[in-house]
């Protein structure tokens, strides 16, 4: 018997599934045509750029953005893991 015994290695069943970039354009450029066109707009931009969940969109506010370096940075408070 080995000591080091082999573990059969299994892949995740359902694999998440992503927008291709050319969807993701379609979705936001749809989000123009109504009346809070600029505003949904800016939502799906955030979460297809950042990765962030709907509900951490959802409680962002205007003083969750900040610069360092240059460079915009969005803190997540009350976000899942923390």
């Amino acid at each position: 018997m080995s000591r080091f015994p082999l573990v059969k290695y299994q892949a995740e069943k359902d694999l998440p599934e992503y927008l291709q970039p050319g969807e993701a354009r379609q979705l936001i450029d749809a989000a123009a045509g109504n009346r809070h066109g600029a505003r949904d707009r800016l939502f799906l931009d955030l979460l297809l750029q950042t990765g962030i969940r709907i509900s951490e969109a959802l409680r962002t506010t205007p003083r969750d953005l900040t610069w360092l370096d240059r460079q915009p940075v969005l803190w997540v408070r009350k976000g899942k893991g923390g």
